[in-house]
């Protein structure tokens, strides 16, 4: 695997190694291969987003949902929208492009940066890592991110 775990936050390399576990005979991991209570150390930080497919093969993701770690970070609760339809600070670009290099490429991604959050006038330091979930062991219709906010700095 191709992802630096070294500089990682605790609850993300524990996601990887707990979704490393769950992947069998080289098939990706299903959602019902999870389990609430084996995630408990890093569950307030994930996000499940469902993989919807349109007919010319374009990709949106919709928020399943969402740890209360993220929810507090960001006070708003993403569940049930379309990540297309939300701004972060400017990066929506690049989040969704994290997201279909997940599905495209079958293997987790990581992604970190600074964003600035109009909504609770914060900029916020982000890294999060995206891995990818399939019913049938081998198409991505399911992403499990982690994601480790802090609040670098008030704005005015």
């Amino acid at each position: 695997m191709d992802i630096e775990t070294a500089d990682m936050p605790k609850p993300l390399n524990d996601l990887l190694h707990y979704w490393q576990s769950k992947q069998l005979g080289g098939k990706l991991p299903s959602r019902a291969d999870l389990s609430p209570v084996e995630m408990k150390g890093f569950l307030p930080h994930t996000v499940l987003l469902d993989v919807v497919r349109n007919p010319v093969d374009d990709l949106r993701f919709r928020v399943r949902l969402t740890g209360t770690h993220i929810v507090d970070a960001f006070r708003y609760e993403f569940t049930g929208k379309f990540l297309d339809e939300l701004a972060f600070g400017g990066r929506e670009t690049e989040l969704i492009g994290a997201c279909s290099k997940v599905v495209h490429e079958k293997k987790p991604s990581v992604l970190s940066g600074e964003m600035n959050w109009p909504a609770g006038g914060q900029v916020l330091s982000i890294d999060s890592l995206w891995v990818p979930l399939s019913t049938d062991g081998a198409a991505v219709n399911i992403i499990l991110a982690g994601t480790v906010i802090s609040d670098k700095r008030r704005r005015g």
